[in-house]
């Protein structure tokens, strides 16, 4: 698989004004509502967290950490427990930072509504990384129990196109530690500044970004797991045109021998696909296909294809797109007000595709019109869309990888926030950050021992 030239990222970064981006560490730099997305300003924003276990780094944590798996009982410890690493201080956007001392201070890169993001080196691989900071982490137990799950569920992963989580710093203390410190790699910009810039865009990368997000999104719905906020700002790239896929925080494993209900109020409104515009709470992956049909058009247009001003506003607008639905697709919807306010539609025909992507060549439209089509059941699987012939060119079936595990529900999903209270969210907060430190549960504290024994023994 040969890519594409390179666009030379860092030339047109260093003519912005920002210099550097938040999003390229999978981390927002905007509050609740993403400017120009028809992001619902109280939708979830998502944590930014990497996939972790990418070249086995949280592999080989997970194999290194005594921890128990079920109760958080450390493992006896050793004769002579190595002391916390040194810490390092310095300041970011007016926010102290206090890392390892492995770590020393780059760049900043962003500031959001989750955190303070900044690059640094790391003196232990020679390498450049991103490092975010959430400062009061505990102050929202549902944000804080969002940012177990995605660790959790990105320890699961391992895969070349999902950012990795490398590290979580492991606090002072214990009983007073209230921020969390997650490092990732380091990207050079994300797709949606890419789209914005005036830097012109190949059609061979967009066909090589396509096929690179496609080879991530087979391998999450290979275990069950959809992604539920693909969009530009989501897909990481470095000039070498590499592609990552990242912020996981709205993430969930589909236990396909328990299937339930799920919210509907997921994914920014541009590239929401219908049924979840339609509030219909039994959908699959095909949302996340849906909207990689929409950022890949968006990628050849540079425009987007679906800038609703409202739920109402998008659902219009998809279906001036897609035709009116007929009355079995509508007789799908299992919500009764919005199959009322379907059939209330002018009957709009579908679109013609090729001039609603001018300039696209007949195999790129084809692909699009495979995407966007309104029942899900009809709509082109990863599979099947890594096998079009409009990503024929950049195509290598070896590398196109499938899970070679499964996941348990039990083990990825945290108990009721409500149930934990701070000091069990803390607890587990805390069991995540000892994957990555081998040492860490030898210094486990009394007061953590007995906090992971009452989570463990909470039902979800």
């Amino acid at each position: 698989m040969v890519p594409p030239p390179t666009f030379h990222v860092k030339q047109w970064l260093s003519r912005t004004k920002s210099g550097g981006i938040a999003a390229a560490t999978g981390v927002k730099a905007g509050g609740a509502m993403d400017a120009g997305h028809g992001r619902d300003t109280d939708m979830v924003d998502a944590v930014a967290a990497g996939a972790a276990g990418a070249k086995g780094h949280l592999a080989a944590a997970l194999v290194g950490s005594p921890m128990s798996a079920t109760d958080g009982t450390p493992a006896a410890s050793p004769a002579a427990v190595p002391p916390l690493a040194p810490k390092t201080q310095f300041s970011v956007k007016g926010t102290a930072f206090c890392v390892e001392n492995r770590y020393s201070f780059v760049k900043a890169l962003g500031l959001g509504a989750y955190g303070v993001v900044c690059a640094v080196a790391d003196s232990v691989t020679g390498k450049k990384v991103a490092v975010k900071k959430v400062s009061g982490v505990f102050d929202d137990l549902t944000d804080a129990k969002r940012i177990i799950r995605e660790i959790r569920l990105l320890g699961q992963m391992n895969h070349e196109n999902i950012l990795a989580v490398l590290d979580m710093d492991e606090p002072a203390d214990y009983t007073t530690f209230n921020d969390v410190y997650i490092v990732t790699e380091l990207m050079d910009t994300d797709l949606n500044k890419l789209l914005r810039s005036k830097h012109p865009l190949l059609e061979a990368q967009c066909k090589y970004f396509g096929y690179q997000l496609l080879r991530a999104l087979l391998y999450i719905h290979s275990v069950n797991i959809i992604h539920r906020d693909i969009k530009p700002a989501n897909v990481l790239v470095n000039e070498n045109c590499d592609v990552k896929l990242c912020d996981f925080g709205l993430a969930r494993y589909i236990d396909p021998e328990n299937a339930s209900a799920m919210t509907e109020y997921v994914v920014t409104r541009w590239y929401r696909a219908p049924e979840l515009l339609l509030a219909d709470d039994d959908y699959t992956s095909a949302i996340d296909m849906w909207s990689f049909g929409c950022l890949l058009a968006e990628s050849m247009t540079r425009k987007p294809l679906f800038p609703g001003k409202d739920v109402k506003h998008q659902v219009e607008l998809t279906c001036r797109v897609t035709g009116k639905p007929t009355e079995e697709e509508i007789g799908a919807i299992s919500n009764r007000q919005a199959r009322d306010f379907l059939r209330k539609l002018p009957a709009f025909p579908r679109t013609d595709f090729a001039k609603l992507l001018p300039g696209v060549d007949a195999a790129g439209v084809d692909l699009i019109e495979k995407l966007l089509v309104f029942d899900p059941r009809r709509r082109l699987t990863a599979a099947a869309a890594l096998a079009h012939p409009y990503l024929a060119e950049y195509r290598d079936e070896e590398s196109e990888r499938v899970a070679n595990h499964t996941l348990d529900l039990n083990e990825l999903e945290p108990p009721s926030e409500k149930k934990l209270g701070k000091e069990g969210i803390r607890a587990l907060m805390w069991a995540e950050i000892c994957r990555f430190h081998a040492h860490a549960p030898a210094r486990q504290p009394p007061a953590a021992t007995a906090a992971l024994k009452a989570a463990a023994a909470i039902k979800k």
